[in-house]
């Protein structure tokens, strides 16, 4: 459910990018003078999914070796799987 929400984030944020640039496309063509401004804008909204999307995966990570590491002491799967998930919430949204 985790990648499933993170490839709906990564598809919101291309279409975002592609009506941004479709938005800051016709802008440039009224005014070409601040065109400069929307345009840092979206590389900063861009930067910031990218930003987002490498913390999700790090938590990801970190749940995983979790989980592995109570596996590894015994701890039964359902119960590992909670500990990991409950140390990590990856899912703050």
């Amino acid at each position: 459910m985790s990648i499933l929400r993170m490839s709906k984030t990564l598809l919101v944020a291309g279409c975002a990018l592609i009506l941004g640039s479709t938005v800051m496309a016709s802008d440039f063509a009224t005014d070409w003078l601040n065109f400069r401004d929307p345009q840092l804008g979206l590389i900063d909204n861009v930067n910031e999914v990218l930003r987002e999307q490498n913390e999700f995966e790090s938590c990801i990570q970190q749940q995983q070796e979790a989980l592995h590491c109570f596996l590894s002491v015994g701890v039964p799967y359902s119960a590992a799987v909670l500990m990991a998930y409950s140390q990590y919430p990856c899912d703050s949204n």
